[in-house]
């Protein structure tokens, strides 16, 4: 046998070592009587052939009280490794006498668990509860425990038994009004015939119902007012037989259907005759400017009523029409719950107040039952002004830094009209790791950049005519945009981009958002080209028309939908969806000689498509994103203008490749100047991005999560038409060969939720290629080799996630 010496062997060697006498260690300091708690195993035992038993499982290691030691993940061989009692244990006496170390606090140590018995009972009476809060009323939940070697491994041993399901729902109502209601709503409820039943279903058809009379004018109606009989025993039996039947005709085990179970509501006002008695908005004051109590009081206020409601104020901070619009309180109509809601979170949304309260006085007297609304506004502080230094890192470059100043005045006009202007200035590197041994002469200036842009936002639209059925409720909004920006990459040219636009955003649902641009501008000017870059342009007719000084002038329409809904907690979908057109406008004025013939201007069309997906897990997460980008020149345009091109790579993208060394297609470059970067640009865009997330630990009591990804990208860009640089076209023959694939690892750190640094390290696993061969780079992966690190690692240093 030829054994090989290397250094990843002797260190897998050692590694195992460690492993095994340190995880014999982890007991040393238990007395006789005392064992370390090793394992939890739950065992399931069901005949319902629908229970996903992982997802049960999941749920009920969250009622096991007391939790093992934590194991570093297997490595293979079935070790698995206590790091963090090890640790403890190398300083046990001083962890012992200081029990508050910062160290055992932030879990970076941890004492060992022992066994307690007590805590196990607790556990197994807290498994019982859930099965039988979630329809398994007869559920067996037995245990036992093994000794070894001062270890202790505890079995749970659950026998589901039958889960029920609602076979009716019924009602118990002794009030005619409530009952009518409930009867014309009963198809929305959350509880219907033949849903698996649980506790929780319960909780959420009661809230249901209060929510539902609270809209209708019931607002001394709580979920005191409801109760629940539950009836499992009392089925017909004639149906049952009929049900049997059926069964037997379709050859279907009745012994594998769910018990059923019949659940009655039961409505009562609790000797509260107001749980039963609808009320109306009633008079209506708001204090504008509030300041403390004593404004309650304080004859001096200025008053005046507009649209029947009482505007109070010291100093008129805003104009009562805007407060009007976001009010959702109407006199005279009934109390809805969702309408006292929203007046809050439309309010809020304004911007312009630190804190919302709205007091309701009910009179109660028999003649006139209304409620009387106190709306009390503390005004926020009218300007903002910021002024920062940045350290960041896009897709473009390694590393920026920049000057940033901003100014912000939230009320002008006393609209509630926020002026925003922004002035940043900073400059951009790259990095190469061939330029020099030393890390910080690997960097190199790759571009100056200072911009300036003014924003204005409304909160309504403005318009010269009215937009059918545009409510308040929709959140609409008119953003007006100017700013100029100039870049100047250095030894090629500098390029200005002065930019305007108008913007209405509104939304139609909770769920889905428009944003229309009916008009946005750009005017790209070169004022400056070197002779080398000149060359370059002179030499490829792509790029020469790309960097052509142009104006485009266009639309822009955008469909957001996202299912992630204020206070619930979901798996979050999220889809994005654009389509941009320029120089459609212009071509018509054009022609018809308004405009001047020699003007040149951009004529194309954009489709994008962006759609995330996470699935949440109790300790980690799964994100996917597709990115989908099509644009097509047209009319005397043959490319895309060269800031409205795509790119790949970097670490928001690609990862496996710096931004702008991919692609496009196939096309490979003999170029080893640093201006390559210009060329890989396209009018096709296709990317997706797979990325495990998981939690590792928190340090300083959850001040600071340390987490971890595994991830996988896929993509490339293409040319739309054929081109003077081969293997560039997009062709659906050649779409697979073309793509381009890396994986990798990262940490991030999460401050408080506030910054996260991102640290990614990825390498391709399949090149672009013009055919099937030599493309997937699996076999040769060697990380143990520095050569081949240092060829293909990519180490990616970001703010934020990738998506």
């Amino acid at each position: 046998m030829n054994f090989r010496l290397t250094i990843f062997n002797i260190l897998t060697f050692s590694l195992l070592i460690v492993l095994f006498f340190s995880s014999c260690n982890s007991t040393k300091h238990l007395s006789e009587n005392q064992y370390l708690l090793r394992k939890n195993s739950i065992y399931i035992n069901t005949n319902n052939r629908f229970l996903k038993k992982s997802d049960l499982l999941d749920q009920l290691q969250s009622y096991i009280i007391q939790k093992p030691n934590s194991y570093f993940p297997s490595i293979g061989f079935g070790i698995s490794f206590p790091i963090k009692l090890y640790l403890y244990n190398l300083k046990y006496k001083k962890y012992t006498i200081d029990s508050n170390s910062l160290f055992i606090k932030n879990k970076i140590v941890e004492k060992p668990v022992i066994y307690d018995s007590s805590l196990k009972n607790k556990s197994k009476s807290n498994i019982a509860k859930y099965l039988y809060n979630n329809g398994y009323f007869y559920a067996n939940v037995s245990d036992s425990t093994i000794f070894i070697n001062k270890k202790a491994y505890i079995h749970y041993n659950i026998e589901t038994g039958k889960k029920y399901q609602i076979n009716q729902f019924a009602f118990d109502i002794d009030d005619t009004s409530i009952a009518k209601i409930i009867a014309n709503n009963v198809n929305t409820f959350p509880i219907q015939p033949n849903k698996e039943f649980s506790m929780s279903l319960l909780d959420e058809q009661r809230s249901f119902v209060t929510n539902l009379l609270r809209n209708n004018g019931y607002f001394f109606f709580t979920n005191s007012n409801i109760s629940f009989l539950l009836d499992t025993l009392q089925i017909d039996i004639k149906a049952k037989k009929r049900e049997n039947l059926l069964f037997k005709s379709l050859n279907i085990n009745t012994n594998d259907k769910n018990n059923p179970i019949n659940i009655s509501l039961k409505i009562r006002n609790n000797d509260d005759p107001r749980s039963y008695t609808t009320y109306s908005i009633g008079d209506i004051k708001v204090y504008m400017d509030f300041e403390s109590n004593a404004d309650f009081t304080d004859t001096s206020l200025y008053h005046l009523e507009y649209e029947k409601i009482h505007f109070y104020y010291h100093d008129y901070y805003v104009n009562k029409n805007v407060i009007h619009k976001h009010l959702f309180l109407d006199k005279g109509t009934f109390f809805k719950q969702d309408n006292y809601d929203q007046t809050i979170n439309k309010l809020n949304d304004l911007g312009i107040f630190k804190y919302i309260r709205i007091f309701i006085d009910a009179d109660t007297s028999i003649n006139n039952r209304n409620l009387n609304c106190t709306i009390v506004l503390s005004p926020t502080q009218k300007y903002d002004l910021s002024f920062n230094v940045e350290l960041s890192n896009a897709t473009t470059y390694s590393l920026g830094s920049a000057l940033n100043f901003n100014i912000k005045n939230r009320n002008v006009l006393k609209g509630a009209n926020l002026l925003s202007a922004n002035l940043t200035g900073g400059y951009e590197y790259s990095y190469n790791n061939n330029l020099s041994p030393n890390f910080l002469e690997k960097f190199y200036l790759l571009s100056r950049n200072i911009s300036g842009n003014i924003n204005f936002i409304l909160p309504k639209f403005i318009l010269p005519f009215p937009i059918k059925g545009a409510t308040k409720s929709n959140q609409p909004t008119t953003t007006l945009t100017v700013g100029s920006s100039l870049q100047d990459r250095i030894n090629y040219f500098k390029l200005i981009n002065t930019v305007f636009s108008i913007n209405y955003n509104w939304h139609e649902t909770e769920k889905k958002q428009w944003n229309v641009v009916p008009a946005f501008m750009n005017f790209v000017s070169l004022p400056y080209t070197s002779d080398s870059f000149k060359n370059r342009l002179a030499s490829n007719s792509f790029l020469e028309k790309s960097y052509q000084e142009a104006f485009i002038e266009g639309e822009r329409i955008n469909f957001i939908y996202s299912n992630q809904i204020r206070n619930k907690k979901t798996d979050l979908f999220y889809l994005k969806i654009g389509i941009e057109e320029a120089g459609g406008l212009v071509s018509g004025l054009n022609k018809i000689g308004i405009l001047n013939k020699n003007l040149q201007y951009a004529q194309y069309v954009k489709f994008d498509l962006e759609a995330i997906k996470y699935i949440n897990y109790k300790q980690s997460m799964w994100a996917f994103r597709t990115l989908i980008g099509v644009g097509m020149p047209y009319g005397n345009s043959s490319t895309l203008p060269y800031i409205k091109q795509y790119f790949v790579g970097g670490p928001y993208s690609l990862r496996g490749w710096r931004a702008r060394q991919l692609g496009p297609g196939a096309y490979v470059s003999n170029d080893s100047s640093n201006v390559q970067f210009i060329d890989r640009t396209g009018d096709i865009k296709l990317e997706c991005n797979a990325e495990y997330r998981y939690n590792i630990l928190q340090l300083f009591g959850g001040t600071i999560k340390m987490n971890g990804a595994i991830f996988t990208d896929a993509g490339n860009i293409w040319m739309s038409k054929s081109s003077d640089k081969p293997n560039t076209q997009f062709l659906f023959s050649q779409a697979f060969n073309n793509l381009a694939i890396s994986s990798g690892t990262g940490i991030r750190l999460d401050f408080a939720g506030f910054v996260i640094l991102r640290f990614d390290a990825a390498f391709p696993i399949k090149q672009a290629s013009a055919n099937s061969e030599n493309t997937w780079q699996i076999k040769n992966i060697d990380l143990f080799n520095p050569t081949w690190r240092a060829n293909n690692l990519i180490f990616n240093f970001a703010i934020g996630y990738p998506f």
